[in-house]
């Protein structure tokens, strides 16, 4: 099953198809706190922000007021091994 890529939050599962990672690391990487989630009920999801982040886009953060080439783009590090 493709994820929807306009959804606001993503399963575990579909986060890791998106980035090319198992779902076994997708979940290891939930837990250790490489990848930030949030639960609802008893289920974990990722925001669509928390990915955008990790691949480099954004939307402009607190820290960080504006999103331009000249400004930089955050970076977010996952440490797959």
């Amino acid at each position: 099953m493709q994820p929807n890529r306009h959804c606001l939050v993503y399963t575990v599962s579909e986060t890791g198809a998106m980035l090319g990672l198992s779902r076994s690391t997708a979940y290891d990487l939930v837990k250790s706190g490489d990848i930030a989630s949030i639960r609802l009920g008893r289920r974990l999801y990722v925001t669509r922000l928390t990915l955008e982040e990790i691949l480099g886009f954004c939307p402009p953060s607190p820290a960080q007021p504006s999103c331009t080439p000249e400004s930089g783009y955050p970076s977010a590090h996952l440490n797959v091994e």
